[in-house]
């Protein structure tokens, strides 16, 4: 058996005998395993479990896969995209293998240690960078600890540390998300705790300035904040009012928001670290143990929390509502908000992941529409949409479209470049926030690029200082090179996937001998994995 355990549902399969290839179609991964026969055949089926595949990219959720032997062309209809891509079989294939994905380099970290499919869901195992002491933190669940890789070694352009084992910090039970803040020399640890039953919720808090990716001496020196009511599951920190924000799991009705005091429990003040904190109650828990996902956002000039909560793993996904708190009321310094029920207006179908891109003042949110169909992000105005002013958080937001399983997004506050990762179809998508923001709307409806992000691609976090986009995926950490695009530059489909043929939906195809005559576009060139359209069908 073939053992490609990390991709979803091989629907289709084609053959070609010269290159001595098997084509198969992975709905989930919007991609062609290509499987060498010389190596896996009938006669050697043991040799089948050493394969290391190559891929090739193909359009969103390809049903059906046909070759043209004579041509060396195989197309792929593909289902959500309602288009066939037009792949060069000669140039990936057992052996060539120039034009197949390539996939991000990755740092070793124990396999599935850094995310978690759950059901329907990907759960909020987090990462933060901190480029003050050029450290990526990285949550690992399966060893109660969080990794901490040396950006300087490990980036996009050098990539030479990103194959050493990273040191690693303990933390409390089963680790979940990750916060810093760079003004304190803080690392805040959410540990989600029990994962049989509720509770207890933990965080673990650490001085950067000791314990990084180059200096481990205090890493042993850490305190811990208990939270109350469940477990902990995301946690957001206001370094200009000192609040950390911690998103708690409820077995029975609502989840929780517990508010700490920062300014009394951080890397160099641990008088605090026994409070007991404030909490806030919204969404809804699902009504069992581990049964829903709260996700937290803030933007700090604001002074707004923003909230998503889903719930329903074991039946359906629900929740449509994005959540809106004022921590003008609700902080550290001032809790008389927080027993009050946070604003909440309805935006999509599942929205997960938000980010906040502060010199715009525009909130975006992840809407994954439960994977099965191709996500968006919403782009909301913060200006009107915010804790002390929610009269335009009813109005219709534009949606840009995203991939599939759209859960988790990163913002590059230095080009306002937009990543997502979509765990549905192994790809991060590159938004251009210059053009659909708050304050630009030109180019909220071009279909954003996609980069290849190995296997179910959960957290994103972004590094400037070192140009590099890291992902947490079942392969270890993705390292992707930021991306730049022009304030007015047309965000076309990356050159993964051929847009031919524009009809009702395509489910099948069937390749003869007859060669098809085609037409290249000027900038798509009927080369490698081509964006050729049909002329004609004789």
């Amino acid at each position: 058996m073939f053992p490609y355990s990390t991709a979803d549902h091989a629907l289709w399969l084609a053959v070609d005998a010269p290159l001595h290839s098997v084509y198969v179609a992975y709905q989930r991964d919007d991609a062609l395993i290509v499987v060498n026969t010389n190596v896996c055949n009938g006669s050697r089926l043991a040799a089948c479990a050493t394969l290391h595949p190559s891929i090739a990219p193909t359009g969103a959720q390809p049903e059906s896969v046909a070759l043209d032997p004579l041509t060396q062309t195989i197309y792929t209809a593909n289902q959500t995209d309602n288009d066939v891509s037009v792949i060069d079989a000669s140039r990936c294939d057992a052996q060539v293998t120039s034009g197949c994905r390539q996939d991000a380099p990755a740092v070793p970290i124990e396999a599935g240690g850094l995310t978690a499919v759950r059901h329907n869901g990907l759960t909020a195992v987090g990462l933060a960078t901190d480029p003050g002491v050029n450290t990526l933190y990285a949550v690992t669940t399966t060893s109660n600890a969080v990794s901490m890789i040396n950006t300087n070694t490990c980036d996009s352009k050098a990539l030479a540390g990103c194959g050493r084992t990273p040191p690693q910090v303990t933390s409390g039970a089963h680790p979940n998300a990750v916060a810093v803040d760079a003004l304190t020399d803080s690392v805040y640890i959410a540990n989600f705790g029990s994962n049989t039953k509720t509770g207890p919720g933990t965080v673990t808090v650490i001085d950067d300035a000791t314990c990084n990716s180059t200096d481990s001496s205090g890493c042993a020196h850490r305190s811990t904040l208990h939270v109350p009511g469940g477990n902990a599951y995301d946690v957001a920190v206001d370094s200009t009012t000192d609040t950390l924000y911690v998103a708690t799991l409820t077995s029975n009705g609502p989840n929780l928001v517990s508010v700490f005091n920062g300014a009394t429990c951080n890397a160099t003040n641990s008088s605090g670290c026994g409070q007991k904190p404030v909490t806030l109650s919204l969404g809804y828990s699902g009504g069992k143990f581990n049964d829903s996902a709260l996700t937290l956002a803030i933007n700090q000039a604001t002074n707004t929390i923003y909230a998503t909560n889903i719930s329903g793993y074991t039946t359906d996904l629900t929740g449509q509502s994005l959540y809106v708190i004022d921590g003008a009321t609700c902080d550290a310094a001032n809790t008389a908000g927080c027993s009050h029920a946070p604003f909440a207006f309805t935006l999509g179908e599942e929205p997960w992941g938000i980010a906040v891109d502060q010199a715009t003042d525009t909130i975006y949110v992840a809407i994954e529409r439960g994977g099965d169909y191709a996500g968006s992000v919403a782009v909301i105005n913060g200006a009107s949409c915010n804790g002390s002013d929610t009269s335009g958080c009813a109005r219709k937001p534009p949606m840009i479209a995203a991939g599939f399983g759209v859960t988790s997004l990163a913002i590059n506050p230095a080009t306002h470049i937009l990543y997502t990762s979509n765990h549905e179809d192994a790809s991060v998508s590159v938004i251009n926030g210059a053009t659909c923001s708050s304050l630009a709307r030109t180019g909220c409806d071009q279909k954003p690029p996609k980069l290849p992000a190995r296997n179910y691609p959960g957290p994103i976090a972004v590094d400037p200082a070192v140009g590099t986009a890291y992902v947490a995926t079942l392969n270890g950490l993705a390292v992707i090179p930021l991306t730049r695009l022009r304030a007015g530059a047309s965000q076309s489909r990356s050159h993964e996937t051929g847009q031919v043929l524009k009809e009702a939906s395509t489910w099948g195809l069937a390749a003869g001998g007859r060669r098809k005559r085609f037409s290249a576009t000027p900038d798509r060139p009927a080369v490698g994995l081509s964006w050729t359209r049909f002329t004609n069908y004789p």
